[in-house]
């Protein structure tokens, strides 16, 4: 049997109140989107004020925290029902931009503790420091949280846990095995995904010509896509504009191939824990989707073969 609770604070309360009556429930969490995405509706059989914050716990896993952007309340013929869409707080590291300009000697640690403080949001310690990053006009903490990543680690940052931002792969990841013996397992297979690729990018110099940066991509074009994009000197390349534009590349590519399991349950595995099932072992999780009610759960697990995932 699933269980299913959502923790609801409200404006003015100290403790949020538990709705267990779950009707329906689609959760999302996938690596490249800085935060977890909630809708569910819950059977409301106790009095509420305005909702600001909830939290989603599945079969005693904290899945999901954050902000409240629709609560809908519907009086039915025998009970009332609340309906509840959330971004997890992280989402908010999108949504604040910092101030243009050059962040001298900088990690993680002190970007994330020295500008914007945002509730609830967490880093993993880590204190490696970059000689700089250069935030553009416009650019949110979320954007220079990635740039950073990249200039240390050649990879991308996610969201790991609940609210936890991380540049490293887990030490000690969760392993799933999935068996069709076990008859848990709904669908498996493959999907592939050509939308974002880019093949060629071109990038105006200061003298704001465009023949100085040019960055092509052979895996692209060997598929018949042709997308040229022009853009205006990145700063934040300045030590090397061609690595930049191979990181636009590369971000293009993203989920361009991936392998996905459908079974019934949850068993509290998180991004970049492993994922055993048919002739693949121990696949790092991209992407997880959790459906159901009070009834049953259904998740499916989809796992990258991208640039940044399971290389």
């Amino acid at each position: 049997m699933s269980s299913i609770v959502l923790k609801a604070l409200e404006l003015e309360a100290t403790s949020p109140k538990l709705l267990e009556s779950c009707i329906s429930m689609q959760y999302v969490k996938e690596y490249y989107t800085p935060y977890s995405t909630l809708k569910a509706t819950f059977v409301l059989n106790i009095p509420i004020g305005e909702i600001i914050d909830v939290e989603l716990i599945v079969n005693g896993t904290a899945v999901h925290n954050g902000i409240v952007d629709t609560v809908e309340i519907k009086e039915l013929s025998s009970f009332r029902a609340i309906t509840v869409s959330s971004r997890s707080h992280t989402s908010m590291l999108g949504q604040n931009e910092l101030v243009p300009g050059l962040i001298s000697n900088v990690s993680l640690n002190t970007l994330m503790s020295n500008y914007i403080q945002i509730p609830n949001v967490f880093h993993e310690n880590n204190a490696v420091v970059s000689n700089y990053i250069y935030v553009k006009e416009h650019a949110s903490l979320w954007e220079a949280v990635t740039n950073l990543c990249l200039k240390q680690n050649n990879t991308y940052p996610y969201i790991a846990n609940v609210n936890t931002i991380r540049y490293t792969l887990p030490a000690s990841p969760k392993t799933v095995v999935l068996s069709r013996n076990d008859r848990n397992i709904i669908a498996c297979g493959n999907s592939f995904d050509y939308t974002n690729m880019i093949s060629d990018f071109h990038m105006r110099d200061t003298e704001g010509t465009y023949n100085t940066f040019n960055k092509s991509d052979s895996e692209v074009s060997a598929r018949g896509i042709v997308r040229h994009k022009h853009i205006s000197f990145d700063r934040q390349w300045l030590d090397d504009p061609i690595k930049g534009l191979g990181y636009r590349i590369n971000y293009g590519m993203r989920g361009f191939r991936s392998d996905f399991v459908s079974y019934l349950g949850y068993t509290g595995e998180d991004l970049n824990d492993l994922v055993t099932f048919e002739n693949l072992v121990n696949i790092r999780i991209s992407k997880i989707e959790i459906s159901g009610s009070s009834k049953g759960l259904l998740t499916k697990l989809t796992c990258y073969r991208d640039r940044y995932n399971n290389m």
